[in-house]
């Protein structure tokens, strides 16, 4: 896998087929104005919808914090108890990974992640995913992950693609959940790093039954 779309302040990292480049742009956020990026992350969140299910769990980030972890699952093929543990369970791999490797400054105690598992028609579909708003992010591309930070607050929002048979859905959680730690604890140049997400999941799979 490899692809990464890093937007400064607002931040987006891509997970796709196709180019590897990195691209950047600045996204200035100075009100709550519809054009705002969290005013557009709300809006995804919305369009997403309806969800079949939606579950609430704790998990914890690198520095052992509390944080609240949602998914939610446009899916209904989807067991909502098993893939609620599924993320659960990576996003202790994923932590534990990027303490271990020292990958990580101080999380803000009060962090909230999202998980939303929809179509690949969905996650493609620009008047779907409103905060995609530069065309050159999405052209010539197939995304099968996606995940933002909503600034200024610690919140992520990590969409996957439910219905992909290029990659497994484990894959897809360890990368965009990688890529969702680093952007609310990361440090540096690292926080838009695609070297830590291919890592981790490189890693994860061999794990797997």
């Amino acid at each position: 896998m490899n692809n990464n779309l890093s937007i400064l302040l607002v931040t987006s990292t891509l997970l796709s087929c196709g180019s590897s480049d990195i691209l950047n742009t600045v996204t200035e956020i100075t009100n709550p104005e519809p054009d705002a990026h969290y005013y557009r992350v709300g809006k995804t969140h919305r369009n997403t919808g309806p969800f079949t299910w939606e579950s609430k769990s704790y998990v914890e980030d690198p520095n052992g914090n509390r944080a609240i972890g949602y998914v939610y699952s446009a899916d209904s093929r989807l067991d909502s108890t098993r893939v609620t543990n599924q993320v659960v369970e990576i996003s202790r791999y994923v932590t534990e990974s990027l303490k271990e490797l020292g990958q990580t400054d101080d999380c803000s105690t009060e962090s909230l992640i999202n998980v939303y598992f929809v179509s690949k028609d969905t996650i493609n579909d620009p008047e779907t995913m409103v905060f995609l708003t530069d065309p050159a992010m999405t052209n010539h591309r197939t995304l099968y992950g996606l995940t933002t930070l909503a600034m200024p607050f610690p919140i992520t929002a990590s969409y996957i693609c439910s219905d992909c048979e290029e990659f497994t859905q484990d894959e897809l959680i360890v990368h965009e959940l990688t890529h969702a730690w680093l952007l609310l604890c990361g440090h540096g140049d690292q926080r838009f790093s695609e070297d830590l997400p291919e890592m981790l999941e490189a890693d994860y799979v061999p794990r797997l039954p």
